[in-house]
């Protein structure tokens, strides 16, 4: 099974994670620049300004709610359960795997051209396998 987020402007689906919506400084500065031009998510309201960009909708939450079903309607082996994300996909596996909702449930994460925002990059929670895939200019 697959997720795909939750929807905004001109029905693009995204998730949320740290850093992307409330106008974010992480701990090493701010995120984005005054040039950014993101457009605001519906379901955010009214955003602050320009580095509001994604859902503002609980992703965390849709994951559970999917772990949920996944485990009440088919045979599991726990010990191997991943997730694995791209673009903004990949940004959220840091979320996951950060979030004391989910990160117990995982066996691993991985993430594909999808960094975590500057200064967000908090690592796992929780003993797990990650992998990663950038290219040059992630």
């Amino acid at each position: 099974m697959s997720m795909t987020g939750m929807g905004g402007p001109y029905n693009y689906n995204s998730w949320k994670f740290a850093g992307s919506t409330t106008s974010p400084t992480g701990s090493a500065g701010r995120v984005c620049n005054e040039s950014a031009e993101w457009e605001c998510y519906y379901d955010c309201g009214q955003c602050a300004d320009a580095c509001w960009w994604t859902t503002c909708k609980d992703s965390v939450g849709q994951a559970v709610d999917m772990i949920d079903y996944v485990l009440n309607n088919f045979c599991i082996d726990m010990s191997m359960v991943w997730a694995m994300g791209c673009s903004n996909g990949g940004m959220f596996m840091y979320e996951l795997a950060q979030d004391s909702r989910t990160h117990d449930f995982l066996a691993g994460v991985a993430s594909m051209v999808g960094l975590p925002q500057y200064g967000y990059n908090f690592g796992p929670a929780s003993p797990m396998s990650f992998i990663g895939f950038w290219g040059l200019r992630d």
